[in-house]
């Protein structure tokens, strides 16, 4: 969780991994403006990127956003995913 906060050099230096995803709301992958309109405005983007983080990275990690200061824990999903 810390390491969200450390300089570009100790990341590189202890090996971590950083992925820093930009989300462009007008992509076609987001549907058709009904589709992208219920995403913006009763699901919200973060679930999106959150579901997808957990499954890309097995509910292992932290997921922090950018916009809104609001780190996620995604450790505790792995006690909701299947085997």
């Amino acid at each position: 969780r810390g390491m969200l906060t450390l300089t570009k050099e100790t990341i590189e230096y202890h090996n971590y991994s950083v992925f820093r995803v930009d989300l462009f709301t007008n992509q076609s992958c987001f549907g058709n403006s009904i589709s992208s309109s219920i995403s913006r405005n009763f699901i919200g983007y973060d679930i999106v990127v959150i579901n997808w983080a957990i499954a890309a990275f097995d509910g292992n990690g932290f997921l922090y956003n950018a916009q809104t200061a609001e780190l996620f824990n995604l450790n505790f999903a792995s006690d909701f995913m299947s085997k």
